[in-house]
């Protein structure tokens, strides 16, 4: 038996028809560059270098380094927070 054609049908066929004629949207977020980074994930880039060179031990540990970057911000003030 056919597939009876009720206005249901016919609005998801046209809306299908519609997409296959659209270009894609060629500005992918790598393009854009994606979002920009939160105070944290700034301080985070700037400070993982000095936390890794006081302890060596940490360099494969990427664990340890977070925490200890995380101990970091949290003892810092809003003042010194907002220059990130």
């Amino acid at each position: 038996m056919a597939k009876r054609n009720t206005r249901k049908n016919s609005r998801k066929n046209s809306r299908k028809n519609s997409r296959k004629n659209t270009p894609k949207n060629t500005n992918t977020r790598k393009q854009r560059g994606g979002r920009k980074l939160n105070g944290y994930m700034k301080f985070a880039a700037s400070q993982r270098k000095a936390i890794i060179a006081a302890n060596p031990s940490l360099r494969s540990d990427v664990v340890a380094v977070a925490r200890k970057l995380g101990e970091k911000w949290r003892a810092m003030s809003p003042a010194e927070k907002a220059r990130y």
